[in-house]
C-alpha cells in the first residue's frame, strides 16, 4: 500500500557546477500511526536558500508501509542530512525534528522517544535513530547537549571584540569534544569532515549575525578574516547564508542603501558561483521589502531571468519577484474574509473585523501554533519586543493554526497569548494562510498604519531580530 508522507520532502537538487555521484537508495524503518495511517515528517537538507519563505518545497514522497512498520525509501548521491519530525501523540505536548546523517546504501531504524528535560521539562517527542553503520548521530546529538543554542556567546554592551574572543574560545572546545569523539567512538571520515567544515561556517555566520544585531558597534580589525566555503557544504545548514555573508551582506556597509556597488562585486564572484550569489542576492534584496531599490532589483530580477538557465534558480527568483511585489500592497478582499473565532469565547468574526478595530494603528501579526516549539520559544523571549511595538502603538495580534482548539486556548493561556488572539478557521487552508502561501510557522507579517504590507514575512519579535523589526517599524511609520 503506498500513501502520500505527510509534511514536505525537499529533493537534493545537484548544482550544474557541482558535479555528482551516481544516486543510491537507502531506508529509514519506522513505526506508523495505525489509527493514521501516517509517517513522520521528513525533509531532505537542502537549503540552497536561506529564507523559507521562498524555498523550493511540497514535493511529496511516498513510503511503503504494513504491519505497523513503514520504510522511508531516499536515494542519495552523498552522505545527507534529513530532518524528521515524529507524529504527535496523546502524551507529548510538543514534537521536535532531529537532523540524522544519512548515507547511500543505509538500512537504519526510527524510533521515537520522549525527553522532558530540554525544553521547559515539558513532555516533547523526538526521533532516535537504533543500529547505525557508525556514530555518527550519536556524535551530533552529544555536540547538541553539550554545547546548546542558548550557551552560545551573546555580545555585552555591543563589544564585538570580546565575543569573538569568547566565541573562538568556543569553537576550540568544540573542536577539541569532537577530537575527543573521534578517539572513542566508531565515526565516519565524511562526517568529521563535514563537522569541522560547518564549524568554520557557523562561527563565520554568528560573527556576521552579531554586526546585524549590533549596528552602532565598532568593528574590530580583522573581525570577520578570510572564510573558506567548501563546494562539498553546498546545500548544507549553513552554506547559503555565510555566501549571503561573504558576497552580499557584509561586503559594505548598509548594503540596501548600495544595490549597485553589491552587483558589480557578484560579477567578480568564482564562475561557478556566479548564478547562485546573483540569484541569493535578489533574494536578499527582495526579502527586505525595501522600496528604495525597487528600480534596480525589478532589472535585476530581469536580467537574471534572461542569463540564468539553472530550473532551481529561475523558481527562486520569481517567488522572491512574487514576495517583493507585496511590499506597499493592500490585503485583497479574499484575505479579510478570512474567518477567526476570539480566545475570549466571542462569536467568529473575520480577519477584516479584527483589522478594523486597528484603525490608524501599524499591526504585527503572529502566525503560531501550539505544536510549534520555534514559535512558544519567540513568545518566550518577545518581553522587549512586545513592549517596543506598544511604545510605537502598533497592535500585536496572534493567528493560531491549530486543528485543535482546545490545545490553542491551554497554550495560548500557559504562554500569555491571550490578548488579541485567534484560532484560524480551517488552519492553513483559509484565504489569508493561502494568500500568503504560508507552509511554515512561525511567521510574521507586519502592516504600517493605512493596513498595507510592509513584511509579508516579518523580523522575529525577539532580542536576535529587534534591530531588522525596528528598521521595518520606521518603514511602517
Amino acid at each position: 500500500m503506498i500513501v502520500g508522507i505527510i509534511g514536505m520532502f525537499l529533493t537534493v537538487v545537484g548544482c550544474c557546477n557541482h558535479p555528482t555521484n551516481r544516486m543510491q537508495k537507502a531506508w529509514i524503518y519506522c513505526s506508523v500511526d495505525t489509527a493514521q495511517q501516517s509517517l513522520p515528517q521528513y525533509k531532505i537538507e537542502n537549503q540552497l536558500f536561506p529564507y523559507g519563505k521562498i524555498e523550493v518545497h511540497d514535493s511529496i514522497k511516498e513510503a511503503v508501509y504494513g504491519n505497523n512498520r513503514a520504510v522511508i525509501e531516499l536515494e542519495l548521491n552523498r552522505p545527507t542530512p534529513v530532518f524528521i519530525m515524529p507524529i504527535p501523540d496523546s502524551t507529548a505536548l510538543l514534537t521536535m525534528s532531529m537532523e540524522f546523517l544519512i548515507r547511500p546504501g543505509d538500512s537504519l531504524e526510527l524510533r521515537t522517544v520522549c525527553d522532558t528535560t530540554s525544553f521547559q521539562r515539558m513532555k516533547i517527542a523526538k526521533p532516535e535513530l537504533i543500529g547505525a553503520r557508525f556514530d555518527d548521530n550519536q556524535c551530533m546529538n552529544l555536540l547538541q547537549q553539550r554545547f546548546p543554542f542558548n550557551k552560545i556567546p551573546r555580545t555585552k554592551a555591543g563589544n564585538l571584540a570580546l565575543y569573538k574572543t569568547e566565541l573562538d574560545s568556543l569553537y576550540r572546545c568544540k573542536q577539541d569534544f569532537l577530537d575527543s569523539c573521534k578517539n572513542r567512538m566508531n565515526l565516519s571520515p565524511e562526517y568529521v569532515r563535514r563537522a569541522e567544515a560547518l564549524f568554520e561556517l557557523e562561527r563565520y555566520n554568528q560573527l556576521c549575525s552579531a554586526i546585524e544585531t549590533n549596528p552602532d558597534s565598532e568593528l574590530p580589525e580583522g573581525y570577520l578574516g578570510q572564510i573558506e566555503i567548501p563546494d562539498f557544504l553546498y546545500g548544507s545548514n549553513y552554506y547559503p547564508m555565510a555566501i549571503l555573508n561573504k558576497y552580499v551582506k557584509h561586503v559594505i556597509p548598509k548594503p540596501e542603501q548600495h544595490f549597485e556597488e553589491i552587483f558589480t562585486g557578484i560579477n567578480k564572484a568564482p564562475r561557478k558561483l556566479r548564478d547562485y550569489v546573483k540569484t541569493l542576492a535578489i533574494g536578499y534584496f527582495a526579502e527586505l521589502e525595501n522600496p528604495i531599490y525597487r528600480e534596480q532589483l525589478t532589472e535585476a530580477i530581469a536580467d537574471a531571468k534572461r542569463s540564468i538557465s539553472d530550473t532551481t534558480y529561475q523558481f527562486y527568483i520569481d517567488k522572491a519577484e512574487q514576495l517583493y511585489a507585496l511590499c506597499g500592497s493592500s490585503l485583497p478582499d479574499s484575505v479579510l474574509t478570512t474567518r477567526l473565532k476570539p480566545y475570549d469565547g466571542q462569536p467568529e468574526t473575520t480577519f477584516g473585523e479584527v483589522l478594523a478595530q486597528s484603525e490608524g494603528h501599524a499591526v504585527y501579526i503572529d502566525f503560531w501554533s501550539s505544536w510549534c516549539v520555534g514559535c512558544i520559544m519567540d513568545m518566550m523571549r518577545s518581553d522587549e519586543a512586545k513592549a517596543y511595538l506598544s511604545e510605537k502603538e502598533c497592535t500585536y495580534i496572534y493567528l493560531s493554526v491549530d486543528e485543535n482548539a482546545e490545545a490553542w486556548e491551554n497554550a495560548a493561556r500557559k504562554y500569555h497569548a491571550e490578548k488579541n488572539s485567534y484560532l484560524v478557521v480551517n488552519d492553513f487552508k483559509a484565504p489569508f494562510c493561502r494568500f500568503l502561501e504560508l507552509h511554515r510557522i512561525p511567521r510574521y507579517v507586519l502592516l504600517d498604519r493605512r493596513h498595507r504590507i510592509v513584511s509579508s514575512n516579518a523580523a522575529r519579535p525577539t532580542n536576535h531580530e529587534l534591530q531588522k523589526l525596528k528598521r521595518s517599524m520606521e518603514a511602517a511609520e
